[in-house]
């Protein structure tokens, strides 16, 4: 995720704005998928009228992720950028996990599990820049 900011943010600065990179970013990622898709053998899918309409949310969510590296993974710097984006998933993954959202399966936030990721928040903490 890092790297994938990284050369998005450098896609930005030809371009000139993050949401043109982000365009660019998606469309070859869209074409390279198609590619895999049209050769992998299976059939054309059926049952799109079937899809909750909350599992059509992921594109939008893949966008939101690689626009926001765009413009805060140079700013920040990689390491408090991966470790803000590893936190703030984990931090859904506990709410996601016990309350079985979109179809997983209901784990229980225990005390252990909700002490790691305040770890790894105090972890965020310390590796943001600072101020000189």
């Amino acid at each position: 995720m890092p790297m994938q900011a990284g050369v998005n943010a450098r896609l930005r600065d030809t371009l000139g704005s993050p949401y043109h990179a982000a365009f660019v970013s998606l469309l070859v990622g869209t074409l390279a998928l198609a590619a895999v898709a049209l050769f992998d053998g299976a059939p054309l899918p059926r049952s799109l009228p079937r899809v909750p309409w909350w599992a059509w949310t992921g594109g939008f969510v893949g966008a939101y992720v690689v626009t926001n590296g765009i413009v805060a993974a140079p700013r920040i710097g990689a390491l408090a950028f991966s470790a803000l984006l590893v936190t703030g998933q984990l931090v859904m993954v506990l709410a996601l996990d016990h309350f079985g959202w979109i179809d997983f399966r209901e784990v229980p936030v225990t005390p252990a599990r909700a002490l790691g990721v305040l770890f790894l928040a105090v972890g965020v903490y310390l590796v943001l820049p600072r101020a000189s």
